[in-house]
């Protein structure tokens, strides 16, 4: 139990520094190699000699745990430092009771434990523990889980065996899109050469242990329709005068979702490697079959003239309506080609218009990633989980979700495989974030376990 007490502290004191990518500044980053470096871990933070983006310049914190027997292999061990926003601070209640972010919560069931985690260690029996969870900003996304990885990885170094190199890189920018860390790996690609990568983010699939071989790209845009009034217009003295770009924007969405379901055909080849391994009646398929094909999200639509949800209307015509969009992206789907189709549906609408100018902007783009089977690395992982977890894996190729996997397996030509430690259920990216104490303390002896098992 003494390495159970010890990391309840340690994730305490980790899930307290703030660290909101957009607000993280020199101090908090110094706070955090502090951190690790009381643990023994000496991190750098290394930088891209050409950023893609200078809106976001936190680093990259990197380190090396080195193998207890001479020519082991090489492990690079991804987590992600820099977590969401907190969002409104009046929704942090679980039960009842207020629990800020950065001031971790327990609770046990319905019962309230308190904002102190060695009170916690104390009111609760041996067999409780686990069952409890904390509510914190970052305890399941992704502290709480590289946290029990990297503990994992020292334990097998204080006891000897640590049977492999481990590489670890911790990501300052991965909720803004990591826009920089491609940069950052190919500035840096001997320091991070390894046999193949190792990440864990997002949720177990029903709480089951999980091994993702790929994910979903992303490619983020904004598209506008306006007028050339400039200003809302009187809805009945302008109207059949004054074109409102409501309706001609969502007509464009529309063919911009047809376009790229048929660019979703550049992935069947990706799709026949899935069905190679992952035959079409295999029952788990219904849990990643949607994630085979590209999506074409809208994730807001608004006009000049909303005034709020049960506010009083008005009778206008807008100059102007706005979308923003995210396509998730297929292994074999490049972002430049799936945007220059989008921005040419756009010349079109604007050729075809009257009175009406249509725009698009790109935010951000990063590449869907697939790892097969075949590669390095796999049937070892595979095997470790299976003797560790006592259960059927929950194998999925390729999650919903994105996750910068592109910057290892384009960047570095690595095998990519991510293992999610996180309960099914923990809200990551939602209010009243949460980590059940299970996952996190079996997550640090799977590791330790793991890596003290050479591939050979």
């Amino acid at each position: 139990m003494e390495n159970i007490h010890e990391s309840l502290g340690l994730l305490d004191t980790y899930l307290r520094i703030p660290t909101v990518s957009n607000d993280i500044t020199p101090e908090t980053t110094k706070q955090v190699r502090a951190f690790w470096k009381k643990l023994g871990l000496e991190l750098q933070p290394i930088y891209a000699d050409q950023p893609k983006t200078t809106s976001v310049l936190n680093p990259a914190l990197y380190g090396l745990v080195e193998a207890d027997r001479p020519n082991a292999g090489t492990i690079l061990l991804y987590g992600h430092w820099d977590v969401q926003p907190p969002g409104d601070l009046t929704e942090w209640r679980w039960r009842e009771q207020s629990s800020p972010p950065f001031d971790p919560t327990y609770f046990l069931d319905e019962r309230y434990l308190g904002h102190d985690a060695a009170q916690v260690l104390g009111s609760l029996e041996k067999t409780e523990l686990p069952q409890a969870l904390v509510v914190a900003r970052g305890s399941a996304d992704n502290k709480g889980q590289h946290l029990a990885n990297l503990l994992g990885v020292l334990r097998a170094k204080a006891a000897g065996t640590l049977a492999w190199n481990v590489k670890v890189i911790l990501d300052g920018e991965e909720e803004v899109g990591s826009p920089n860390l491609k940069a950052i790996v190919e500035t840096h690609r001997d320091k991070l050469k390894a046999d193949f990568m190792v990440g864990s983010d997002g949720p177990k699939s029903d709480n089951r242990p999980t091994l993702l071989l790929g994910v979903r790209g992303l490619l983020m845009v904004e598209v506008t329709c306006r007028n050339t009034s400039n200003r809302m217009l009187h809805s009945g003295n302008y109207g059949n005068v004054v074109p409102n770009p409501a309706l001609p924007l969502a007509r464009l969405l529309d063919r911009m979702a047809e376009a790229a379901s048929e660019l979703g055909q550049g992935s069947e080849n990706f799709r026949a490697e899935v069905d190679k391994f992952f035959p079409k009646n295999l029952p788990d398929r219904k849990y990643f079959n949607p994630f085979l094909y590209p999506t074409f999200n809208i994730n807001s639509f608004a006009t000049e003239g909303y005034t709020g949800k049960g506010s009083q209307r008005r009778t206008i015509i807008p100059s102007w309506a706005e979308a923003n969009i995210d396509v998730r992206l297929t292994p074999g789907l490049d972002p430049q080609l799936v945007y220059e189709r989008l921005a040419e549906l756009v010349e079109e609408a604007n050729r075809q218009a009257t009175g009406l100018i249509f725009e698009i902007q790109q935010s951000s783009a990063c590449a869907a990633s697939y790892t097969s089977p075949a590669r390095e690395g796999f049937g070892w992982l595979k095997e470790n989980m299976e003797k560790y977890w006592q259960e059927d894996l929950r194998l999925i190729p390729l999650l919903g979700g994105t996750l910068p996997s592109d910057a290892f397996t384009d960047g570095l030509g690595l095998a990519a495989y991510w293992l999610p430690a996180a309960n099914s259920n923990n809200r990551q990216h939602d209010t009243n974030e949460h980590f059940v104490l299970e996952h996190f303390f079996r997550q640090q002896e799977f590791y330790e376990r793991l890596v003290s098992t050479p591939l050979d």
